[in-house]
């Protein structure tokens, strides 16, 4: 939580942490603290590698954060396998597992056992466990979810692979079975001649979880084109009415507004079938600036170039609202469709000189998208570091990752940001800093 400015330098002694001390608080905060110094430092690769190589543990590093340093770990991938034994671990291990990609192919007998059982086998005997809720069915609903995705990220189709995903696709669980579908989709395995049938396995309701389906279905680009007749049953307003606004018994997820449903159907279809995008673009308009779905979507540079004049004409009033935000994304979604337009450019550059902070920074990332012009980012963020604010703090320090090499002339500003007395605001400044000048980030003791 004190972030990189006090971790770096503390680096050996909370490696001794992990060699010595044997308090589950203890070691999760010091392995959670040395994702600051990895792969730097050679002594906090070899203490984690070193704590890893016992399964009985009670946690890994339980951020997503410390998940993205697996790639970074040597043998990583044979010392998450042994995790996959330990029934409270196996989750956060196929989730590591997963993020290795196809260097964890050696692992995939083991993930296919999660998928089935929950637990690769022989399970762990603990002396400790986690106790959820009864009617959750954890840790194994959420064990067997990671690994399915595992093994879609890991890139194996063997036949014992594809088997095992086929099991899962006829799950009494709807999570599973998502989990199941968003595998097969990740290994490009094909759907022709069964996707509806698949789709129609899962209850329609206006909840959460029902939502990411459809959504994910989207993805499919127009390999889901299949799917087009199932998504169109959720496109108006009153068809989604109709929906029953309770929960799956197995899934514990949460009702959700008719009309941001619709909106997901709507984008999904597009996302399919581009052409009907015409259709949609008044709906998809009026949404701009309350959900970024619409956005996301018409910023997609492989629409045709045929529904830009449409798309453009349907955001040009947007230009003139009075809330300032949704002119200025209407002005960054059509620069992306027409970079010369001025109306929008101007729109864009009156919005990093006006409104509050935290929007002035967010337009002026955009103008930086757009445009390649600096100026107005950079001083900016210099100021938003510097708020006493959590949120304002952490945009402008992400803001300046992603700029990258051009944000070098806000070092010093990252630099004392380290010390600023948000963790989140820290937390930021030095993901940005270690990113844009690592040889600005402090020591390693």
């Amino acid at each position: 939580q004190l972030g990189p400015a006090v971790v770096r330098p503390l680096t050996s002694p909370l490696c001794g942490v992990l060699d010595h001390e044997s308090d589950p608080n203890c070691t999760t905060y010091a392995m959670r603290a040395l994702y600051w110094s990895i792969p730097e430092s050679a002594a906090a690769t070899d203490a984690i590698t070193n704590w890893l190589s016992d399964p009985t543990h009670q946690h890994l590093f339980g951020i997503t954060d410390g998940d993205t340093l697996w790639p970074d770990l040597p043998n990583a991938a044979p010392l998450l396998a042994q995790y996959l034994r330990n029934p409270d671990l196996a989750r956060d291990a196929a989730i590591g597992l997963g993020i290795i990609g196809t260097n964890a192919m050696e692992t995939v007998p083991e993930l296919v056992e999660v998928c089935d059982r929950g637990v690769a086998g022989p399970p762990l005997q603990l002396k400790y466990h986690t106790v959820y809720q009864q009617s959750s069915g954890e840790p194994f609903l959420m064990n067997r979810q990671a690994a399915l995705e595992a093994l879609g990220q890991i890139g194996d189709t063997s036949p014992a692979v594809l088997a095992a995903i086929e099991r899962n696709l006829v799950d009494t669980n709807e999570s599973i079975q998502s989990a199941a579908l968003r595998s097969l989709a990740a290994l490009h395995q094909p759907f022709v001649g069964r996707l509806a049938d698949l789709l129609n396995t899962f209850t329609p309701r206006r909840s959460i979880s029902f939502q990411k389906i459809i959504e994910w279905t989207g993805t499919l680009g127009t390999e889901g084109r299949e799917a087009l007749p199932w998504l169109r049953q959720f496109d108006t307003l009153a068809k989604v009415q109709k929906l029953p606004e309770g929960i799956h018994d197995n899934t514990g997820d949460f009702v959700i507004d008719p009309e941001y449903f619709r909106l997901s159907a709507m984008v999904a279809i597009c996302r399919i079938e581009p052409e009907a995008t015409r259709q949609y673009l008044p709906d998809l308009a009026a949404q701009i600036g309350r959900r970024w779905e619409p956005v996301e979507f018409l910023l997609n540079t492989n629409l045709p170039k045929s529904l830009v004049p449409d798309i453009v004409a349907s955001l040009e009033p947007v230009l003139g609202d009075t809330n300032e935000v949704r002119a200025a994304i209407a002005g960054y979604v059509i620069l992306g469709l027409e970079p010369e337009h001025k109306r929008a450019l101007t729109t864009l550059r009156n919005a990093t000189i006006s409104d509050e902070l935290y929007n002035r920074i967010i337009a002026s990332k955009w103008l930086w998208q757009r445009t390649g012009e600096t100026s107005a980012a950079l001083s900016l963020c210099v100021e938003g570091l510097a708020s006493s604010e959590s949120f304002i703090g952490q945009e402008a320090a992400q803001v300046l990752e992603a700029m990258g090499q051009g944000a070098r002339p806000d070092i010093p500003a990252l630099q004392s940001t380290l010390w600023h007395k948000d963790r989140y605001v820290r937390e930021y400044a030095g993901k940005a800093l270690r990113k844009i000048a690592p040889e600005g980030m402090p020591p390693i003791y």
